[in-house]
């Protein structure tokens, strides 16, 4: 623990450094004009980098603040659909979990109750991989049906992306 805690400290300690510098080559005045960004404690940052930085995120194309300070990928006007697609997923993927858990646990109370229902017919217990599949089997019935919607390929994304979580150790 006390290594983890020295590492740490040494790691902010070249991190500060790094900050002061970079203030020091790029400021108006080599870090004179904002006397505020160089502080006394070496163990504290100055908040003034802290909303820098977030300022530069927020004008960045690539990522953008979604709820609470959750960076997510900025879909580019000029990206493939097939990138655009998925960054949809992402955030539709970090949209459901708060509301109905990780697939993990979402899938095996769904299966819990399958299991229940057609225990009679069924050789094995399906497992949640199982659920991954027949949910993207029945997102592909549904586009193949009269109505197409939307959002249909973002949630085949969700799904194959569910099922990848579900099967890993």
């Amino acid at each position: 623990m006390a290594a983890t805690i020295d590492t740490l400290q040494q790691d902010n300690a070249k991190l500060r450094a790094a900050v002061e510098a970079r203030i020091a080559d790029s400021c108006c005045d080599g870090g004179q004009c904002h006397p505020s960004a160089i502080e006394e404690e070496p163990d504290t940052i100055p908040v003034d980098w802290i909303i820098r930085g977030q300022r530069e995120l927020e004008k960045s194309r690539t990522v953008r603040f979604k709820g609470d300070g959750i960076l997510a990928a900025q879909p580019d006007e000029e990206a493939p659909p097939a990138e655009r697609l998925l960054l949809q997923a992402l955030d539709v993927i970090r949209d459901r979990r708060p509301k109905y858990g990780g697939p993990r646990d979402h899938f095996k109370r769904t299966v819990g109750m399958i299991n229940a229902a057609f225990a009679g017919v069924l050789n094995r217990p399906l497992t949640e991989a199982d659920w991954a599949v027949i949910m993207t089997l029945d997102k592909v019935a549904r586009y193949m049906g009269p109505t197409k919607t939307a959002d249909g390929p973002i949630d085949l994304a969700g799904y194959a992306a569910c099922l990848a979580e579900v099967e890993e150790p």
